[in-house]
């Protein structure tokens, strides 16, 4: 456990300088950690699990973006760069409802947009019926991003006609 405890930190650590990477992607409006290490728990083999939140319509273009840098710069390295989960902010109800499901939401920790998880938190209030004790995560762990200016720059470009297709586009290849 003192091992395992010592690991909850550190990835904690390579998270948030993760997030910070993630968080100033395009259109990428919040980021949660997901699966065992929202739990607190890190073993050897564990990854980091993450949840981004989009702007509505640009979802898949946010992804791809994610997913090239990864490839590209962390040689497609899972253990500190899995995203695990998608959506976009005007979507965040989830529909599936078991107790799985219910679990990953009550578990998420924040990491970059507080306000928003807190509202991704209301739209998903099923899931205290499961965990009706559950409080809200702590919010020590949120960062900002690293490049703002870049990220706000590339939002401007693409926040038209040719990102919507674009977006489209990237679903068609993606699915």
């Amino acid at each position: 456990r003192i091992q395992e405890r010592k690991r909850v930190k550190k990835y904690y650590r390579m998270a948030r300088i993760m997030t910070r990477i993630i968080a100033s992607f395009p259109f990428v409006r919040g980021v949660f950690v997901s699966g065992s290490l929202s739990k607190m728990r890190a073993a050897r083999d564990s990854d980091i699990d993450y949840f981004v939140v989009t702007k509505p319509g640009r979802l898949w273009i946010s992804r791809t973006m994610l997913m090239i840098f990864k490839k590209l710069f962390l040689f497609n390295s899972y253990k500190y760069f899995c995203l695990n989960y998608f959506v976009d902010d005007h979507s965040l109800h989830i529909e599936s409802r078991d107790l799985y499901i219910a679990t990953e939401i009550i578990t998420l920790v924040p990491l970059y947009n507080n306000e928003l998880y807190h509202h991704f938190m209301e739209a998903n209030q099923w899931a205290k019926r499961f965990y009706p004790q559950a409080p809200r995560r702590s919010s020590k762990y949120v960062v900002k991003p690293l490049f703002g200016v870049l990220k706000r720059i590339v939002e401007k470009v693409l926040d038209n006609a040719l990102g919507n297709k674009l977006d489209d586009y990237l679903m068609k290849k993606t699915l």
